[in-house]
């Protein structure tokens, strides 16, 4: 009786796993690589970049949705940016300057829309920590940007295999007044990635 009961459970428990899991929703990690536009390449210098990406999505039931964190970087490179005019109201020479570089640090949600089999559509909201490191915050030094900065983003993915999916993404983030005293251009970027689902 207590071997059957047993084998029973057993049963039991192996036929509901499956279930449980799908319930539990999915663990993912993303690796991109990043592309500034112009006003990137303004900022820092560089369009060139990399991103890191660890999620949770929903079960397939109920509102589907993906939150998030993230972080992205853009390294400095040298780059002439112009002084503007002097007292006389005559163009300053423009200066090479390096940087700044930028890391972006980053919580967001955003919904799962299913376009094909295999094929999923995100669109979220994002909140962005900003970091500079570069001369051009102080001899050297580097600051956080004050205050948390509000971004969009679109992910488009697509599932070449049962854990992995190419990823494509687009995001826009406020940079706003920098810890120099510049007021900066808002920066976007795309990836390019895979990403592994646990």
């Amino acid at each position: 009786m207590t071997r059957s009961l047993r084998s029973l459970v057993l049963i039991l428990a192996a036929g509901l796993l499956p279930v449980a899991a799908q319930e539990a929703g999915a663990f993912s990690a993303a690796l991109s690589l990043a592309q500034g536009t112009d006003a990137m390449k303004a900022l820092t210098g560089s369009a060139n970049g990399f991103a890191l990406d660890g999620a949770w999505d929903s079960p397939s039931q109920g509102l589907p949705f993906r939150v998030g964190l993230s972080a992205a970087h853009f390294s400095d490179a040298t780059h002439t940016r112009s002084l503007g005019l002097d007292a006389n109201g005559d163009p300053q020479t423009n200066l090479s300057l390096k940087g700044p570089a930028l890391t972006t640090f980053q919580a967001y949600a955003a919904l799962r829309v299913e376009l094909a089999t295999d094929l999923n559509l995100y669109l979220g909201l994002s909140a962005n920590r900003h970091h500079l490191s570069s001369d051009l915050v102080g001899q050297g030094g580097s600051q956080y940007v004050v205050g948390t900065k509000l971004g969009t983003r679109v992910d488009l993915e697509y599932r070449v295999a049962p854990r992995w999916a190419a990823l494509g993404s687009f995001q826009w983030v406020e940079l706003g007044q920098g810890p120099s005293g510049n007021q900066f251009l808002n920066p976007s970027w795309f990836q390019l990635g895979v990403r592994h689902t646990f």
